[in-house]
């Protein structure tokens, strides 16, 4: 069965990052400062996921943070994953980011794999990620071939907050790049070339 398209931005792990903001504001006696923090948030979100919800194709995304051992990343970037138009895969289902081997990744046969290393900004993953294509196992990876394998700043992905839509607005930009342009590429994310198998 396809997975339902998003229509809502009420997850979990975005329904608790209202939840801080509000008691933060509240804790700062500036209670309705997060008010409109939230409702910026929301309508950011809920903009993308609508335009996100009506494109044609809905990609198996690997969305990694960590490489050595591969890391899937999980709850809040697998949530934002989803309002992107896309499915997180492996490891959707996990609380926590879980460790991978390569085998999990090749059954997952993501379309696109997109590479956020805790700790590390734009330039350093970008190496990491170039180094990485050219082991065989992963130029072998339809995504590497495919030339969808895309970096981000580690930090945009760190833990969920204010720069949620960002992150948003930068995964619909690797995924759907001819419906969305913020201007986060190049800034928050790049395109690796994978040179082929």
């Amino acid at each position: 069965m396809p997975p339902l398209r998003p229509t809502s931005i009420e997850s979990p792990a975005l329904m608790d990052l209202w939840a801080d903001i509000r008691r933060l504001s509240d804790s700062l006696g500036v209670p309705e400062r997060g008010v409109q923090l939230i409702t910026r948030l929301r309508t950011r979100l809920e903009a993308v996921a609508l335009r996100a919800a009506q494109q044609p194709q809905r990609l198996r995304v690997a969305f990694l943070v960590g490489l050595d051992p591969p890391v899937a990343a999980a709850g809040w970037i697998a949530e934002l994953v989803s309002l992107a138009g896309g499915e997180a895969v492996p490891g959707a289902s996990a609380a926590a980011p879980c460790p991978l081997a390569m085998a999990d990744l090749e059954r997952g046969d993501p379309a696109v794999l997109v590479v956020a290393l805790a700790g590390m900004d734009l330039p350093s993953a970008l190496s990491a990620a170039q180094r990485l294509t050219r082991e065989p196992a992963w130029r072998a990876l339809r995504a590497v071939r495919e030339g969808r394998l895309h970096v981000a700043d580690g930090a945009l992905f760190a833990r969920p907050g204010p720069q949620a839509a960002e992150a948003l607005e930068t995964i619909a930009e690797m995924l759907h790049p001819a419906a969305f342009r913020f201007g986060h590429e190049g800034r928050a994310w790049k395109r690796v070339d994978g040179g082929g198998p």
